[in-house]
């Protein structure tokens, strides 16, 4: 289930969650929809094939999941990636190994929020990690227990094919 598909159903915990601690979310909802009314509409791209929508979504919510964390959010996917690679996306997020000089994302304790970090400076390489986590993680809920040396193979051998 999506995180949108939990927002529509009106019994979903994180609905529930919503409701409880952010009781006028429905005045800001309607702010949004009158701002976002008078915005230019922005045209869909033509190149876009209906059914990669679902994995675009995906990749969506994978990138924004990073904005809102403190430290290493996925702590079930990153470690299964090369740890260059992790490092690569976790920095990009604006997180820091914390007392480390040279960062190596081999775990996902210890990172860190950079103080001054804006989310919507990231560049291309946190949408493209996103992007390249949310199809790693298609892949991956489909194992019971994944084997970290083999995923990582896995893990280069898409990054090139891809």
């Amino acid at each position: 289930m999506t995180l949108i598909d939990e927002i529509r159903n009106p019994s979903s915990s994180l609905s529930t969650f919503l409701r409880h601690r952010l009781p006028g979310r429905e005045r800001v909802v309607a702010r949004w929809t009158q701002e976002l009314a008078l915005a230019a509409p922005v045209p869909a791209p033509v190149t876009l094939d209906p059914s990669d929508r679902p994995r675009l979504g995906a990749a969506f919510e994978m990138r924004v999941g990073f904005d809102p964390a403190d430290e290493a959010p996925y702590p079930d996917l990153l470690p299964l990636l090369p740890p260059e690679e992790a490092t690569r996306i976790l920095t990009a997020a604006g997180l820091q190994k914390v007392g480390v000089p040279v960062p190596v994302a081999e775990e996902c304790s210890g990172w860190g929020r950079y103080a001054d970090w804006d989310p919507g400076a990231a560049d291309g390489e946190l949408h493209r990690g996103a992007w390249n986590l949310s199809e790693f993680a298609g892949l991956l809920r489909r194992t019971r227990r994944p084997d970290g040396q083999q995923w990582r193979g896995l893990y280069r051998i898409m990054q090139e094919k891809v």
